[in-house]
């Protein structure tokens, strides 16, 4: 679900309906650059049913289900790219919600940026000097300079919807991360997550970018240490076996005769 559909939805609903809308993507990344983002996005149960029951235009036709996975999957086909996992379904909680969750596998990550979801971000995982350099980055859609009177006006109402959700992405790397722009997990230092306010990313973009360790580096050192005790063992047998050789044999007493 892209950041217009949210804000259509959002102007849709012209603050009728007090639910919430979120969004998150977590990603999964091989040390190839491989891997899947799982998908996940929610609205009020509330706001999906006002949407669905507006009646169309005179002519036009009536308004398409946008969490089926035909739609879905639409938005993340491309290249490289294998959708599974589809799945829609309604929470049980007090203010019930309407859910998206959806699995898409790359080859490499910078293939993301050929499905529709994903079409104005700008991947990069590299490998430079022992490290992995990662990207990703989100332009404004339009730099303020450069927007008349009425779309300022439209962005500030929009931004002020908009105010009160995030839009958050999950990266779990290879390695362990060694410097980031973003929150590393305390329990887990290969996973960092970005989270902003969806008023911020239409008018500023996102940037997430990262270091990480490449993956196996960090087992080099317990290996070396594990090799080195083998052959310190080795040695001390070498030399032990040796000595024992070296060693002369004494010989038995005589008895004199009386």
């Amino acid at each position: 679900m892209s950041r217009k559909l949210f804000i259509i939805l959002f102007i849709t609903a012209l603050f009728v309906f007090s639910g919430c809308i979120s969004y998150e993507n977590t990603f999964t990344l091989n040390s190839d650059g491989s891997g899947k983002v799982h998908v996940h996005y929610w609205m009020a149960e509330s706001m999906y049913s006002m949407m669905m029951n507006q009646p169309p235009k005179e002519g036009e036709p009536a308004p398409v289900d946008p969490f089926t996975e035909a739609e879905v999957s639409k938005n993340y086909t491309g290249e490289g790219l294998t959708v599974s996992n589809f799945k829609t379904y309604k929470d049980e909680e007090a203010e019930p919600n309407r859910h998206v969750e959806i699995d898409v596998a790359f080859t490499k990550l910078t293939d993301l940026s050929k499905c529709n979801e994903f079409s104005k971000w700008s991947y990069k995982f590299e490998a430079v000097q022992g490290s992995h350099e990662f990207s990703a980055y989100l332009p404004v859609e339009k730099p303020a300079e450069e927007l008349t009177e009425e779309e300022k006006k439209n962005q500030e109402q929009a931004n002020q919807m908009l105010e009160a959700y995030t839009y958050t992405t999950i990266v779990i790397f290879p390695g362990k991360v060694l410097e980031t722009n973003g929150e590393i997990d305390k329990e887990n230092p290969n996973k960092v997550t970005w989270s902003i306010k969806m008023s911020e990313m239409g008018t500023n973009g996102m940037n997430l970018t990262a270091k990480v360790q490449k993956s196996g580096s960090n087992k080099l050192l317990p290996l070396l240490i594990f090799v080195g005790f083998i052959i310190l063992i080795i040695i001390i047998a070498v030399i032990a076996g040796g000595k024992k050789k070296g060693e002369s044999i004494p010989a038995p007493e005589s008895s004199s005769e009386e």
